[in-house]
């Protein structure tokens, strides 16, 4: 199996540079999720002018992990309520 290609890309967060190394065909989504982040940073910039940037970094990370957690919640839920319903189907054809 051949090594899949990767490329070094630069994102700004929060004006500051980070080099990645990242596959192939993956760089217009990173930069999309770095566009992303930034615009979050910039909102809690301005509704919390009098805090740092570690702050405004902070809570940016927060939000983003609280909507994983979420998404992920409702994922398994959704998951959970699918068996369930598989379950009752199961035990309706018993009965029959």
């Amino acid at each position: 199996m051949a090594a899949e290609e990767s490329k070094q890309i630069s994102v700004i967060i929060a004006g500051r540079g980070y080099p990645l190394k990242v596959k192939e065909g993956e760089e217009d989504v990173i930069m999309s999720i770095a566009e992303e982040v930034n615009k979050r940073i910039r909102e809690y910039q301005e509704a919390y002018p009098n805090r740092e940037k570690q702050d405004w970094l902070s809570m940016a990370i927060l939000s983003y992990a609280m909507e994983r957690y979420q998404s992920e919640k409702s994922l398994t839920d959704a998951k959970l309520m699918q068996r369930f319903s598989e379950v009752e189907n199961y035990i309706d054809e018993l009965l029959k």
